[in-house]
């Protein structure tokens, strides 16, 4: 669970900045990749992350992108 007031970016925004971190890459080579979104709480950061998910299973993915929820920031590509 998390304070839904950390919430102040959409999917959208989080989708283009993973588009800017390899996510254009990715469709460019396999335009017809699924896209999964999952927010939660890092606990050890205090923040609230959209993870951007390329690929058919959040298990295994293509590409996987962090992004602040708060801010929009570019946080990190995830292994």
């Amino acid at each position: 669970m998390f304070d839904i007031a950390f919430l102040k970016v959409d999917s959208d925004k989080a989708y283009e900045v993973s588009k800017a971190h390899g996510g254009d890459k990715v469709l460019e080579k396999s335009p017809d990749t699924a896209i999964f979104y999952v927010v939660d709480w890092n606990r050890s950061s205090n923040e609230l992350v959209w993870h951007v998910i390329y690929g058919d299973s959040r298990d295994n993915p293509k590409l996987r992108v962090a992004v602040d929820a708060s801010s929009g920031d570019f946080l990190r590509v995830e292994k």
